[in-house]
């Protein structure tokens, strides 16, 4: 597989997980102002763009390439499950120790996690990248 169809499935996921923090923190921006009718514009506009890519044939060609197909899963587990898994914990752990929280303080720590499992995921991305360009030097060396 070459290192630019490698690049790209990368950067598309990642470019991914950032529209996916945009939209959960707009959507909950507006739930705590106030404004809960509001909330549904970015879901809306979110399903509108998945839609399209689904059904635009050459982002579906795109996406439907392993590569893509395994960066975007890498993605998804780093912005979605990892944060869902770990919001129960450490929430059961700040309540027991500073008492109640609101729902909209439990809202904000999802989404910090997953800004956060976004980060690491970044930070994976560029070290695989390092570690890669590093043995392609060693064995074109050798």
């Amino acid at each position: 597989m070459s290192n630019h169809s490698k690049l790209r499935a990368d950067l598309l996921s990642a470019a991914e997980g950032a529209f996916w923090l945009m939209t959960t923190w707009s959507s909950f921006w507006l739930g705590f102002n106030g404004h809960p009718v509001w909330c549904l514009v970015p879901l809306i506009l979110a399903t509108i763009v998945v839609a399209a890519t689904f059904l635009h044939r050459p982002w579906a060609i795109t996406l439907s390439r392993y590569r893509a197909r395994l960066s975007r899963t890498e993605m998804l587990w780093h912005v979605l499950v990892i944060p869902m898994a770990l919001a129960i914990p450490i929430w059961m752990l700040l309540e027991s120790l500073f008492g109640r929280l609101t729902t909209s303080f439990q809202l904000v720590l999802v989404a910090a996690l997953s800004i956060s499992g976004w980060c690491v995921y970044l930070m994976t991305i560029g070290i695989k990248r390092t570690f890669q360009r590093l043995r392609r030097r060693d064995s074109a060396a050798a």
